[in-house]
């Protein structure tokens, strides 16, 4: 079979067209893998255990020291019986005594009561202001009080705290819900 000029420069063309496109895809391809690789780092440096529904990294960090009091609002006071734990995990976890008060501190830990969020869930939000915890339930305010001990920076472990350092507390939004009823507990079968 008789291939022309014609020919060879239409095959030569094709070929070009499909290099292209193949070159292409494979750039579109990368870019769209490096920023979702950035960011899935950017979460992951935050290192929580378990994997919140939604965590968006914000700027600036909350400075928790012996002046950080913790608030529960009036819609709240259901949520008080939790509270003892909460501030005896926090000096646990970072070295410094926190305590309740009953009016709503100017930079502090403020617990809200929100009906809204399904059970058993958490909003924290941090903020250079202040940290802020809703849920509907204590259980709620328990797993949120174990994120916000996640985010104590290392330094502060065991109850140690450094000389001449801050405990800040990176700025962040953290919604959380249990995705089974059985969260947190650990289910076993006896056999009699």
């Amino acid at each position: 079979m008789y291939v022309g000029i014609d020919h060879f420069k239409f095959l030569i063309a094709i070929y070009k067209m499909y290099r292209f496109t193949l070159f292409s895809l494979v750039i579109i391809t990368f870019f769209n893998v490096s920023c979702t690789l950035e960011k899935r780092n950017e979460i992951n440096s935050y290192k929580l255990v378990s994997q919140p529904v939604e965590l968006i990294p914000e700027e600036g960090s909350f400075e928790l020291n012996e002046n950080t009091k913790i608030y529960f609002h009036e819609d709240a006071k259901k949520l008080l019986k939790v509270s003892n734990q909460f501030i005896n995990e926090l000096k646990q976890a970072s070295g410094i005594k926190i305590e309740l008060t009953d009016k709503i501190p100017s930079k502090g830990i403020s617990v809200f009561n929100d009906a809204k969020l399904p059970m058993d869930a958490y909003r924290l939000i941090v903020k250079k202001s202040g940290i802020e915890i809703s849920s509907n339930t204590s259980a709620g305010v328990y797993y949120a009080s174990q994120s916000m001990k996640q985010l104590i920076p290392v330094e502060f472990a065991n109850s140690i705290k450094p000389r001449g350092q801050k405990c800040n507390i990176q700025a962040v939004t953290i919604y959380d819900k249990p995705e089974f009823s059985w969260r947190g507990n650990c289910l076993v079968r006896l056999n009699l």
